[in-house]
């Protein structure tokens, strides 16, 4: 059976929102006053539609003051038929950060020549070679919101980030990136940041659909015919995928409600995770993003985390400028070493990467830079998501953790 969320279900949710305000609770109400922006950050490189390659850029969107680690980060993707938009676009990444989440919008590949939806499709001349247009530009947006996905987690550590707690939304074609995201980790390509994964926790579409197989000239009724052409990149469903949310209109025009169906029933039945709200009377637009940001709270942030421990080696604590200082660090779970795990040290804002080793010590050097006086050596363990959340149980992962020391540059 899929759960299905209706409005006054909803409602019933922003209530106890409203109820829980005068608390101030992280993550789920507004309790930050402002957000700062970091603006058109390099995440990947990739070949556009004309041949050229291109930079992609994402927007970052974080609380003002805030000094919390370990933030869970939700990366959104605008709509526009994958053949327009920006990253600028409406879009619910700001609200997210005043309540504590850190939001990337990103940019990604367009398609100038790509038809508009499932209408333009159909009305084409080639149907055929429009739909493989437009599956193409599909799966290169699909791939650069992987490699936004793997940005985080390869600049975890200087941003604060949880890289086991990432969530993906969008809009529209936003959204169905976010989904083929989302089931379609095997599939990772090319844009930028390799050695990382690109699995996420969780996905919301708003006004998005799936697509997992169905052929373009799929027997039936023009229902079928039109889900068989306006999904993005074909893929899979499996057990063991993330749970998704599909928040959708009753009178979308554009993607009609019944076509988003398919892909939750079947990912239901295999025992994950998605639940539809139906938002009455809606059309193709995006709605409900407080029920978006509650299933994104309930499968990212309260998703179980086994607890870590990172010790910095004893060492040197103080260095001229330009000399080579080794540093190490150990990382456990409960008593037990953590091997393999990427450690990030710094020194001031000098980095240096490590991976522990067997015994869980993650050993390296860093060559502190000016200013001289006395600045900060750390090692940064971020986190990571182990298993993604099922019916038969949530999402689990280890929790980032830290440890820190003064450190004087003479």
């Amino acid at each position: 059976m899929i759960p299905v969320r209706p409005v006054l279900a909803a409602a019933f949710c922003l209530a106890l929102r409203a109820a829980a305000a005068f608390a101030g609770e992280r993550y789920v109400d507004p309790v930050f006053a402002s957000v700062t922006k970091t603006s058109d950050i390099v995440y990947g490189r990739a070949l556009n539609s004309s041949g050229a390659l291109q930079d992609l850029t994402l927007d970052l969107y974080e609380p003002s003051g805030d000094s919390e680690n370990f933030r869970p980060v939700y990366i959104w993707a605008h709509g526009g038929f994958h053949k327009y938009g920006d990253k600028s676009d409406e879009g619910p990444y700001a609200d997210y950060a005043s309540r504590g989440w850190v939001a990337l919008s990103i940019d990604y590949r367009l398609c100038p020549a790509c038809p508009l939806g499932a209408a333009g499709i159909l009305s084409s001349s080639d149907p055929v070679t429009a739909s493989e247009t437009f599956v193409g530009a599909a799966r290169d947006d699909q791939h650069d919101m992987q490699a936004a996905v793997r940005w985080v987690r390869a600049n975890a550590a200087r941003f604060r980030l949880d890289a086991g707690r990432i969530a993906v939304g969008g809009y529209s074609a936003g959204a169905e990136t976010a989904l083929t995201t989302a089931f379609n980790s095997y599939d990772p390509g090319d844009s930028g940041n390799p050695g990382y994964p690109s699995d996420v926790a969780a996905a919301v579409s708003h006004a998005g659909v799936y697509q997992f197989g169905l052929p373009v000239d799929c027997p039936g009724t023009n229902l079928c015919t039109l889900y068989g052409t306006i999904g993005p990149t074909p893929g899979s469903l499996e057990t063991q995928e993330p749970p998704v949310a599909m928040i959708h209109g009753t009178n979308d025009m554009t993607l009609p409600f019944p076509v988003i169906l398919p892909a939750c029933i079947l990912t239901t039945a295999l025992l994950n995770v998605c639940e539809i709200t139906p938002v009455v009377g809606a059309g193709h637009v995006i709605a409900d993003t407080d029920v978006a940001l509650a299933f994104i709270d309930k499968y990212v942030v309260d998703a179980p985390r086994m607890p870590t421990t990172l010790t910095l080696g004893a060492g040197a604590r103080s260095s001229p400028i330009g000399d080579s200082v080794p540093v190490s660090a150990t990382l456990a779970a409960d008593g037990v070493p953590l091997a393999g795990r990427r450690i990030i040290f710094f020194i001031g804002s000098v980095e240096a990467p490590a991976v522990t080793g067997a015994d869980g010590v993650a050993a390296t050097t860093v060559v502190p830079t000016a200013p001289s006086g006395v600045t900060e050596l750390s090692a940064t363990y971020s986190g990571e998501m182990t298993d993604a959340a099922t019916l038969l149980g949530p999402g689990s992962g280890y929790a980032g953790s830290r440890d820190a020391a003064a450190f004087e540059v003479d």
